[in-house]
Formats: C-alpha cells, structure tokens, sequence
C-alpha cells in the first residue's frame, strides 16, 4: 500500500515538473499583449501570428526581426528557416534560440545613406547592452532584405545565407 502511495506521488510530481518545464519560458520573455512601444518575446520553433511586426518593404512579404544573446550582448537578426540569423565575423551565424520583435510602434523606416544616421533613429537596446545604443537597419540585396544592426562605424551588417552583408546604404527603424 506504501508503494502504491509514494508510485502515485511520485507520478504527479513528475507531471507536475513536466508540465511546469514546457510551460516555462526564459525570465526575459515577454507576454504577447498590446504595448505602448516596442516589445519582444521568446518565440524559438513557435509559429508568429501575421498580424505581429515585420521588417518587409513590401506588405505581401514577412521579414521577422529576432534578437539573440551572444556573450554579454544581444544581437539582432532575421528568422530563417526556424533560426534568427546574425551576421558578424564576416559570415552568418545561426540560433536556435531567440526573442522576436512582435510590436514596433511608433517607428518607421528611413533610407541612412552613406552612414548617415538620421537623429530620430530608434534605440531598441532597452538597457540590453550597458548603455551602449542598438540600431535596427535592413539592406535590400536580391529581391530579399536581411536584417542587422549598425556597428561602430556607421555601417549595417547583417548575415545572409551563409556570410555577412556589410553596406553604408540601408534603412534603419526610426520613431516616429
């Protein structure tokens, strides 16, 4: 009768544990609900609804912006085939493991040319870098856009297929 007792105790702690495991979700996630600004959320392998944010130039495409965290920083990418893409170090890096930008409100997109940021350019660090600022940019290259970051000289670098895209001439995600 003990045995019974402890094998079914045992049981539901099991599922209890199971349950809680699928359940849980990194402590940086976000919930999906309307915000005032800008949100992401922890979406690895997950299906995003069409109607959360894209980076697309045209409205009959998707180009989903995700972040991943690489050393003590995030970096931003694209999703590709089920992995946010991220350019650096002269090729594209992919994570299996990544937030993605849901809401974007308020912004824009402006064409920087020659490195030339515009001064309503959009920070999207939210504290995620030390105080250093994080800028979105995306390059059209192939009828497709890859979508990156700018680095400290002004260029945006973002991963495509299997290298790195490195152009003085992109948009970038500015306030509106």
């Amino acid at each position: 009768m003990m045995h019974t007792w402890s094998k079914k105790l045992s049981l539901a702690l099991a599922a209890t544990f199971l349950a809680w495991g699928s359940s849980s979700v990194p402590s940086n996630a976000l919930k999906i609900e309307d915000p005032a600004h800008i949100q992401w959320i922890y979406l690895a392998g997950r299906s995003i609804p069409d109607s959360l944010y894209s980076a697309a130039a045209d409205k009959g495409k998707v180009v989903r912006v995700c972040r991943v965290r690489h050393r003590k920083d995030f970096e931003v990418g694209y999703l590709q085939g089920g992995f946010c893409q991220i350019g650096g170090d002269g090729m594209s890096r992919p994570y299996s493991e990544y937030e993605v930008l849901v809401f974007a409100k308020k912004t824009g997109w402006q064409e920087a040319k020659r490195r030339q940021l515009p001064a309503n350019v959009e920070d999207i660090s939210a504290g995620t870098r030390g105080g250093n600022a994080l800028y979105l940019c995306r390059i059209h290259y192939e009828d497709s856009i890859a979508v990156g970051t700018i680095d400290g000289e002004g260029y945006c670098i973002a991963g495509y297929k299997t290298g790195e895209l490195k152009s003085d001439e992109f948009d970038v995600l500015v306030r509106q």
